[in-house]
């Protein structure tokens, strides 16, 4: 099954709704609910609809320390009109190595594809293991490589992401 990504232009444009820095009220996606450490969005442009939520990592640990990086940010999207539910994605603030990044949730591992500055799960059959990892964990682990060979690790809370997956795919009716 192909995927297409939206990639790293959606990304950054949902980070610059989180942090208020979209000012157009057609390209600002709308705040649907913060849940704890999850907000839930709704984008709708030409008549479809983009539904997300997003976090921030709450620690991050950088080797070597003190190197400059873009935030970071954690995504689950559904797009309807695509057939798309629940796709995990990552603004990782820095141009990723190849092969370099993989997430941790409880006793669950998941292999992460990079390009550029975002990462997706690998297989995507996998997506539906991994939401559910993060609805049922309490904490998410993001190990990445920089390409000029920073190691970070980044860690989530998943306390809200339950009720905002909930909220964003009502949302969308997915």
């Amino acid at each position: 099954m192909e995927r297409r990504h939206w990639g790293a232009p959606l990304l950054c444009l949902a980070a610059a709704a989180v942090l208020g820095m979209v000012s157009t009220a057609n390209a600002a996606p709308r705040l649907l609910e913060r849940f704890n450490d999850w907000a839930a969005y709704l984008n709708e442009e030409n008549g479809k609809k983009l539904c997300f939520v997003i976090s921030q990592p709450k620690s991050t640990q950088m080797n070597p320390r003190g190197r400059k990086r873009d935030p970071g940010f954690v995504f689950v999207s559904f797009r309807p009109s695509e057939g798309v539910t629940g796709e995990v994605s990552f603004a990782y603030g820095y141009p990723l190595a190849e092969d370099s990044v993989r997430a941790e949730i409880g006793e669950d591992t998941f292999s992460l594809i990079a390009r550029d500055e975002s990462a997706w799960i690998e297989d995507t059959s996998d997506q539906p293991k991994m939401v559910d990892a993060m609805r049922a964990g309490t904490t998410m682990k993001i190990f990445g490589k920089s390409a000029r060979g920073t190691t970070t690790v980044d860690t989530y809370s998943l306390s809200g992401v339950t009720a905002a997956l909930k909220k964003a795919s009502e949302a969308c009716g997915a």
